[in-house]
């Protein structure tokens, strides 16, 4: 049964990680500026404006990006290897 716990909150973490990618994608792509807001450990919420037009928000943006799908890699990584183990 914690088996199954532990690849249930793999799976959550995994489907919210990719909301966010998804969300920050959808932020590259547009041309206007961007709000976004993403909530973090115990509750805090950051708020992170950005423009796209501006390089430096861009430049935040893909940083933002390129973070997340490595967390997302590594989430469907420890996913692959529960299923691998057991």
């Amino acid at each position: 049964m914690q088996d199954f716990t532990e690849l249930q909150d793999l799976c959550e973490k995994h489907k919210q990680i990719v909301n966010i990618i998804q969300s920050l994608q959808e932020a590259a792509n547009s041309q206007n500026k961007t709000e976004i807001t993403i909530l973090v450990t115990a509750g805090i919420k950051t708020k992170i404006d950005l423009d796209t037009s501006k390089e430096t928000d861009k430049q935040t943006l893909y940083s933002l990006l390129n973070g997340y799908r490595q967390v997302e890699r590594e989430l469907s990584q420890k996913v692959n290897n529960f299923f691998n183990h057991n």
